[in-house]
């Protein structure tokens, strides 16, 4: 009766050398790293090399000047034979390189690329398109011009702005005028007016005042305010604010407290003030800028 060999173990089983055929273990000689003999013949070769080579180290530098000393020894001994010559010592190399510095470089003007044509992000190739002939700039200023303005050159071309300017320049030269007189020399001046004259004062004075209050307000309407949004997220909140007039976070000061978020800009806006639905941690306040979307978003997280 035969039994299943399953579950048995080999023969070789937990054999380091269980790799080797049985019949080439025979006829082999098998060399062990580890074993002593390995050992002391390794350490053998190894004094044995390092002795050659502090031997080879001291040939070396016993011999290194050996062949400069036997050319030196006989140049000497020819030395005496030769005649006394008026020429420098002749040099193994007798190069004179600083005449390269005389010699000056011509500046390359740089290559203009002539090409009527481009490659976009996705590799294809696109058409240049033709400059227009004529600006904006060119178009408003011939807008501008009247037409024959050579004919007649001697009579004023806009007689109607130059009559406005030499009113406005001759109210500004009485203003300097008056303003250089003391508070006695105003009130006798005054008093010798005409009512025209008086009238004509009182309009300069109320058309500087109209201006000096005009220029400030003008100013502040100019500064628009940043657009924004304030929106849940799962830290707390995010403001979101749009400034397509900014390239980065550089001159904007952010100001955030427990329940209010302050953000003034450098230029061209107003300062924004927002108020907070809920507490927040001013310590934990994050800002980035995207470039892309010229958008500041700032993390709020909550207290």
């Amino acid at each position: 009766m035969r039994c299943s060999k399953e579950g048995i173990l080999p023969e070789n089983a937990g054999d380091p050398l269980g790799y080797i055929p049985k019949g080439l273990r025979k006829t082999c000689k098998i060399v062990d790293t580890r074993s002593p003999e390995y050992e002391a013949q390794h350490k053998q070769q190894e004094a044995a090399k390092e002795q050659n080579r502090q031997q080879q180290e001291f040939r070396d530098t016993l011999l290194a000047d050996m062949d400069k000393w036997a050319q030196k020894s006989a140049a000497d001994r020819w030395q005496a034979d030769l005649p006394d010559g008026t020429d420098r010592a002749v040099r193994k190399y007798d190069n004179d390189y600083s005449r390269f510095n005389e010699i000056q470089e011509e500046a390359e003007a740089p290559q203009k690329d002539t090409r009527d044509y481009y490659f976009d992000e996705k590799g294809q190739m696109k058409k240049l398109e033709e400059p227009k002939t004529k600006s904006l700039a060119a178009e408003s200023t011939e807008s501008a011009l009247k037409k024959g303005f050579l004919e007649n050159a001697k009579k004023a071309l806009y007689p109607e702005e130059l009559k406005q300017l030499g009113s406005e320049e001759l109210k500004t030269s009485d203003l300097e005028t008056l303003a250089k007189l003391s508070e006695g020399d105003l009130m006798e001046r005054m008093n010798q007016m005409s009512p025209e004259e008086k009238s004509l004062m009182n309009d300069l004075q109320s058309l500087l005042e109209g201006k000096a209050q005009a220029a400030p307000a003008a100013r502040l309407d100019e500064r628009r305010s940043a657009e924004y949004s304030l929106t849940a997220v799962e830290e707390g909140h995010q403001l979101q604010i749009h400034v397509p007039e900014l390239d980065s976070m550089r001159g904007v000061d952010l100001d955030v407290t427990q329940d209010c978020a302050a953000v003034v800009f450098p230029h061209s806006l107003q300062p924004l003030k927002v108020s907070l639905p809920v507490a927040v941690a001013p310590s934990k306040v994050k800002a980035k800028f995207s470039k892309k979307t010229h958008h500041i978003n700032v993390t709020l997280p909550s207290a």
